[in-house]
């Protein structure tokens, strides 16, 4: 918890500025719901620190863009996917805010030994849990295939499960697992993002909001498309 209120207060405050970095930390210590989770012996925990550094990798490709960077995106990526399923969500952020950050650029910024770098760091730290595969007759690779791949007809298909996932997403914010709450405050939470990577004149936070709104859009459809 230390290492994480250490990143997260260096890194929101370089990104924003400090009094983004003491309300974030103060809505986390006093979320009674985080509180609960902190402390208790649980991998998933270390998954906020995780987003931290990611969101620090990104900001240094926007401005630097050297190859050590994207490999430890990868890095970041593949090790704190180790951690917990629900990471993979940070990999499509990134996809997000990468394909912003290049897409009206002519020419092609990046080389393709940054994205092998990218993705051969991502593998070599994602190994672990590849190697507990293949000891366990592929478990998580056929719970991941069962879950994108096999879901069934379109019959069975409900494509309004993705409520009851906004519902336990935002349980921290409104302390009770009530559909509609969560709705409004997802559609707000959209709508405020939106608004804000229109409004911003600071490219990093016009991305970073850009990103987060399509994302905040996306896990519906994908949850809706399963």
């Amino acid at each position: 918890n230390s290492l994480f209120f250490i990143a997260s207060y260096k890194i929101i405050s370089r990104l924003y500025s400090v009094p983004h970095a003491l309300v974030f930390l103060a809505l986390w210590t006093f979320s009674s719901y985080h509180v609960k989770y902190d402390s208790i012996p649980w991998w998933p925990i270390y998954l906020p620190l995780g987003v931290m550094l990611v969101w620090h990798v990104l900001n240094r490709i926007r401005t630097h863009n050297r190859s050590f960077d994207w490999a430890l995106l990868g890095v970041a990526l593949g090790f704190f996917s180790n951690m917990h399923f629900q990471f993979i969500v940070m990999g499509i952020f990134c996809a997000l805010y990468l394909f912003l950050m290049f897409r009206n650029t002519k020419t092609v910024i990046f080389a393709w030994t940054k994205g092998a770098l990218l993705a051969g760091s991502f593998l070599v730290m994602f190994t672990p849990l590849l190697l507990f595969d293949l000891r366990h007759d592929f478990l998580n690779t056929n719970l991941m295939l069962g879950y994108f791949v096999r879901s069934g007809t379109t019959a069975q298909k409900d494509l309004w499960v993705w409520r009851e996932v906004f519902a336990n997403t935002f349980i921290p914010y409104t302390y009770m697992r009530s559909v509609v709450a969560s709705l409004i405050l997802g559609v707000g939470l959209i709508a405020g993002a939106w608004w804000l990577g229109k409004k911003s004149t600071d490219k990093a936070q016009k991305i970073f909001f850009s990103a987060t709104t399509y994302l905040f859009i996306l896990i519906p459809v994908i949850f809706a498309a399963y």
